[in-house]
């Protein structure tokens, strides 16, 4: 097949009676330059067990299976007909899990029995994109690296900074795990069909530098209760946030002072909060529930 041809792309569709879904986000990367780049990215050891969400037809499955000798490489498709088309490809040489990755990736981890693969990769649906990157991370299922195609305005918001229009709480759960890098933009004629956005590829690497948080679900709760009106102040956010008077020692400690303990003025709004202060935050919250 050749990956860098629409033409060719589209007689393999058509020969097997599929076309592109909008709504499972598939566009081909047709450009060879940009998939090199991304396999540099990605920087795959030949022992490497690699997961590929969403591999169409197969590209950069192609690419990512030159680099592995004793690895093993997982795809997660959930298109039946390009299903049967990776498997005419790539015979045995691949592990194809069906179905959407958020409801299929936790099974297939148990049922494997394997621990978290060392690299993540995957060109990201642009309407599902930070549901799976919040899923991985909310499981604490963080590989060594995680590289994704995202959609440029959700890259910028993974990677933007307190203070910007951006800044979310999906950006303080990617940063509170992985230190972020947008490496490059990707312009819409890499892609067959012409998607209506750019692109950008990211690199997500672990950074554990809030291990002592263990519960990771809750603390995603945390987040969007701190964000979920933006217009408001911290202290009305978390006005329903209830303190164990008995931990914190028969004191009838307040949201308030908690602020003022950690030098956070209560009439700031989240946004203008670092990781940093939003974790050691929620810490301290946690102590007193």
């Amino acid at each position: 097949m050749n990956y860098n041809s629409p033409k060719n792309i589209q007689d393999i569709l058509l020969m097997n009676g599929l076309a592109p879904q909008k709504r499972f986000g598939q566009n081909f990367l047709i450009s060879k330059d940009v998939r090199e780049h991304i396999l540099s990215v990605i920087d795959i050891d030949p022992g490497s067990d690699i997961w590929e969400i969403g591999p169409g037809l197969g590209s950069m499955t192609t690419l990512i299976l030159e680099k592995l000798k004793t690895g093993k490489l997982s795809v997660f498709e959930i298109d039946k007909g390009f299903i049967e088309i990776l498997k005419k490809i790539f015979n045995n040489r691949i592990e194809v899990i069906e179905g959407d990755f958020i409801k299929t990736w936790k099974k297939h981890k148990t049922s494997s029995g394997m621990t978290d693969p060392s690299r993540i990769f995957g060109n990201l649906p642009y309407n599902s994109a930070s549901l799976i990157i919040a899923s991985l991370i909310e499981e604490n299922s963080v590989p060594e690296k995680m590289v994704f195609t995202v959609q440029k305005e959700v890259a910028q918001r993974i990677a933007a900074k307190p203070g910007t229009k951006d800044y979310s709480s999906f950006s303080v759960l990617c940063q509170f795990a992985c230190d972020i890098k947008i490496e490059t933009d990707i312009k819409n004629v890499a892609f067959f069909p012409v998607p209506d956005v750019t692109s950008s590829l990211i690199s997500m690497t672990p950074h554990c530098r809030y291990s002592s948080i263990k519960e990771r679900k809750a603390f995603s709760q945390f987040l969007r209760t701190l964000f979920k009106a933006r217009r408001k102040t911290i202290l009305n956010n978390l006005k329903t946030v209830e303190l164990s008077q008995e931990k914190a020692g028969g004191k009838n400690i307040t949201i308030t002072e908690i602020l003022h303990e950690k030098n956070i003025s209560p009439g700031i709004r989240a946004e203008k909060l670092d990781v940093s202060q939003i974790a050691s935050l929620y810490e301290r919250l946690i102590e007193l529930k």
